[in-house]
């Protein structure tokens, strides 16, 4: 029997106040910056549902008087920060657990969880998952040495995503340029950092999607097929999103076809484990690092990630036999059926 079509809420977050609805379509048809959003919207309408859009930008008022005027079914969630905020992600689909609103993607305590990059590799490390040894600079009382026993490190915004703040400095060495990295950051950012042991290996990424019933997507690698075997290899903001960059340095995404079944099967092991332990839902993304020694380490959750036509998560399904259509109705009917209380 044919589902039943839902009334679907879209929600995401703008920077100004919002404009006329048909000015987020032309968006969502023309900029690539709203392309995700215009592809999960277009296959929503194909899917047979009906879509209302609803931009929210400065006031917790506005996402209530959206739910209370539209009555939605479901809310797609898009919103991945509030008044210039990624700390208030968590805080807007609190909300919608307040309103009784199903929702799709992972919950607040996931969003929390994983927006803390030194939290949720604790819990990890406490449920026997291998994460990269780290320390934590805080704002107001920063590091003052770095043991040599953690380097060489990456050094990282705390509570960032997309690799933002991550470039060719944040590889330090030596004591001296983590804490120079470290100071940047601080004053940058105005948040905690986190110094990280760099885990030589191949970067992995690995889609989950379910929520009792996990599957897990082949994994993605992000390769760097001109860099010097000599010189780090991690994601940057450039090595993930400047065409120019990657194109110079032959960076691309690309499947881990390559991996043995012994070894792929204790990569899937691990982000099913991961994906739970840190309570998400929906679907996500684990980023991994493998050694030459096939050793699994998890850097990093990414809840809600990236879920255009043509990136990683998608591409990832598509490999698995899931069609676009499919993903996207198969999350939105996954948010449709979480109970809240």
């Amino acid at each position: 029997m044919k589902k039943k079509p839902l009334k679907i809420l879209v929600l995401f977050e703008v920077n100004e106040t919002p404009s006329a609805l048909e000015e987020y379509e032309r968006l969502m048809k023309e900029e690539e910056a709203w392309f995700t959003e215009g592809h999960v919207v277009a296959t929503l309408r194909e899917n047979g549902h009906q879509i209302q859009l609803g931009p929210i930008h400065k006031h917790p008022r506005e996402l209530i008087e959206l739910v209370e005027q539209v009555e939605p079914d479901l809310v797609w969630n898009f919103v991945e920060s509030f008044r210039g905020h990624r700390y208030f992600e968590s805080n807007i689909v609190g909300i919608l657990e307040l309103l009784g609103v199903p929702y799709t993607g992972c919950g607040h305590r996931a969003l929390m969880l994983c927006q803390d990059k030194a939290l949720s590799k604790e819990i990890l490390k406490h449920h026997k998952v291998h994460v990269p040894r780290f320390v934590v600079s805080r704002l107001g009382q920063p590091l003052r040495r770095i043991a040599a026993s953690l380097l060489p490190a990456l050094v990282k915004p705390l509570a960032e995503e997309g690799s933002v703040g991550i470039s060719r400095d944040s590889f330090a060495e030596t004591d001296a340029q983590a804490l120079r990295r470290i100071e940047f950051l601080h004053e940058h950012f105005q948040q905690d950092v986190i110094v990280e042991q760099y885990i030589e290996g191949r970067e992995l990424y690995v889609g989950v999607l379910g929520d009792q019933r996990l599957t897990v997507l082949p994994p993605r690698e992000l390769r760097f097929a001109k860099v010097p075997d000599s010189e780090p290899k991690y994601a940057s903001f450039k090595a993930k999103w400047d065409e120019e960059y990657r194109e110079r340095w032959g960076i691309y995404n690309t499947f881990a076809d390559d991996l043995g079944e012994p070894v792929r099967n204790e990569v899937c092991a691990v982000a099913k484990r991961a994906f739970r332990v840190l309570q998400m839902r929906g679907y996500g993304r684990i980023d991994i690092r493998l050694t030459a020694e096939d050793k699994v380490f998890v850097v990093e959750a990414n809840p809600n990630p990236e879920i255009a036509m043509y990136e990683d998560f998608a591409e990832a399904a598509r490999k698995a036999g899931i069609s676009y259509n499919d993903l996207i109705e198969q999350i939105t009917r996954m948010g449709s059926r979480v109970t809240v209380p």
